[in-house]
């Protein structure tokens, strides 16, 4: 088997259409078709079962499997040997958010590119849940977390604490009688707040779940005016004056707008933490051991 057998195979198991996996990998959908088909042929096995949308069988998912631990050794040992080499050259793989995609690596990124021009990098978006899924399976070198990880299955750098704040289109009626400041976040109460309409996003967002409890811890009901499914998106839709969103301080740091004005809520509406983090027993790089420094920086 070679390289490309694999990724036809995994790119094929991920998408689980031949007409998309063709897409991604840049080939017609009767190549592949017929790539796959040849693949099965020396396999001796059907490695799909051939339903809308495709499913692996169980040949298929010991295939996928054993592929993909292959890939990552494969990864690690070119790792490796670019670091033998002494040069300042590599490859990072990169999973975030949305949010922290748009607000926080951007510059983290351009610092590092400075010093070394030579190191590729790859950047993926996706929910977070997702993204420590394909960390674990080896897809990504780095994934930005913004909650804690199981110990057991990865190492992680804590790089600071993110406070959750409202965030309000600056001429909304309630910022002129809310004009208290500090740290260049204004102050309100959570009853306050009260007569504001919310965003509000899907409950598998820390985010959500935390403004729900305080609010029911007093027995406040919101109201809802839309539900979105990221935190980006929730925070554009304040920017319209659509309702409130709550989004962490960080990322106002990069994406801070003169027409949004932000507050800390009393009670606070909480912390979350903000790291990065990568499978236990991986080999890190030179390229990835200094862009795990720059973000420490």
């Amino acid at each position: 088997m070679n390289d490309r057998q694999y990724e036809c195979v995994l790119t094929l198991a991920e998408e689980r259409s031949f007409s998309e996996a063709a897409k991604k990998l840049g080939i017609s959908q009767p190549s592949l078709s017929q790539y796959i088909q040849k693949i099965e042929e020396e396999c001796g096995n059907e490695l799909f079962e051939r339903s809308l949308p495709l499913k692996l069988t169980y040949a298929g998912k010991l295939f996928v499997s054993h592929a993909q631990n292959i890939i990552n050794a494969k990864k690690q040992m070119e790792d490796i040997l670019a670091d033998v080499s002494n040069e300042e050259i590599g490859k990072i793989v990169l999973g975030a958010g949305p949010l922290n995609s748009m607000a926080f690596l951007p510059a983290v990124i351009a610092k590092y590119r400075n010093k070394y021009p030579k190191v590729e990098i790859k950047m993926f978006e996706m929910p977070e849940r997702e993204l420590l899924i394909k960390a674990e399976e080896g897809v990504f070198d780095l994934v930005i977390s913004t909650q804690l990880v199981s110990e057991k299955k990865f190492e992680y750098i804590s790089l600071f604490e993110e406070e959750i704040l409202l965030a309000i289109r600056a001429d909304h009626p309630f910022c002129e009688s809310h004009n208290e400041c500090i740290d260049g976040c204004y102050v309100a109460s959570l009853e306050e707040a009260l007569e504001l309409e919310f965003i509000e996003m899907d409950e598998n967002f820390p985010i959500q779940r935390s403004l729900s409890q305080q609010f029911a811890k007093y027995g406040i009901t919101p109201k809802y005016v839309i539900k979105c499914s990221s935190i980006m998106t929730a925070y554009s839709l304040a920017r319209e004056g659509i309702g409130a969103a709550v989004i962490p301080s960080g990322a106002i740091k990069n994406a801070s707008y003169s027409d949004m004005k932000y507050y800390h809520l009393k009670p606070n509406l909480g912390i979350r933490p903000f790291g990065a983090c990568y499978p236990k027993g991986k080999y890190i790089s030179k390229a990835l051991q200094a862009f795990i420094d720059c973000l420490a920086e």
